[in-house]
């Protein structure tokens, strides 16, 4: 599997022909990925905060499929994204994971919309959103969407909201943790379950992402 880097200054669709891994480290800005004829993509995106996305991801080859993971880890600032996805072709697949992670002082605006239209056959997708709360004061808005215009598809939908209130941090940081160690402690599982997939496709990128989360929380 290849790798990519999302660039600032694609202004044309990425095209996907080959089995890929597409890193988006692009905090601000419109793109738009299209996948063919039987490629796998896998996406991984990791924000820290201040940014205002949008991506756009259409499966338009028959048998093509995309695995699709987006990190907010936030603190003191703004997060706006909005991931769509489209199944256009018959046979194509999709498994969607967004997870956010809102601090004290966060604000997370997050739209997760999927679009299948009338006629496509054989699609499936799946779309899960979890949404952890850091502290006591960090705010998440999600707006999942569902444009299912056909009755051929086997679908499936979740949604996970915890809280990690700042007195357990804080008690862990009064046993010798540091800030990131008591984070990691608390997050580190579900972080590392959802970078799976990159990892699998590209170990030194899951660390890469990993690292920027973590740089994050020391913060």
């Amino acid at each position: 599997m290849r790798t990519v880097r999302l660039s600032a200054n694609e202004h044309s669709p990425l095209r996907v022909d080959t089995d890929t891994l597409i890193v988006d480290d692009v905090p601000d800005g419109a793109h738009e990925i299209t996948v063919h004829d039987r490629a796998r993509l896998v996406y991984a995106s990791v924000d820290t905060g201040g940014s205002e996305s949008v991506r756009l991801i259409r499966l338009i080859g028959p048998g093509s499929s995309a695995t699709i993971r987006s990190i907010a880890s936030v603190h003191d600032s703004q997060s706006k994204r909005r991931i769509e996805t489209r199944l256009e072709a018959n046979e194509t697949k999709t498994d969607i994971l967004l997870l956010s992670l809102a601090h004290d002082g966060s604000e997370i605006d997050l739209d997760g919309i999927l679009a299948i239209p009338e006629g496509v056959r054989g699609a499936e997708w799946s779309l899960e959103e979890h949404n952890i709360f850091l502290g006591n004061t960090g705010k998440i808005r999600w707006l999942p969407t569902l444009l299912v215009h056909s009755d051929e598809v086997r679908a499936s939908h979740a949604m996970r909201v915890e809280r990690v209130s700042a007195e357990r941090i804080f008690y862990l940081r009064s046993r010798g943790f540091s800030k990131h160690e008591a984070i990691d402690s608390l997050t580190g599982a579900q972080i590392r379950s959802a970078l799976r997939p990159v990892a699998e496709s590209d170990p030194a990128v899951c660390a890469e992402l990993l690292s920027i989360l973590w740089f994050s929380d020391t913060e």
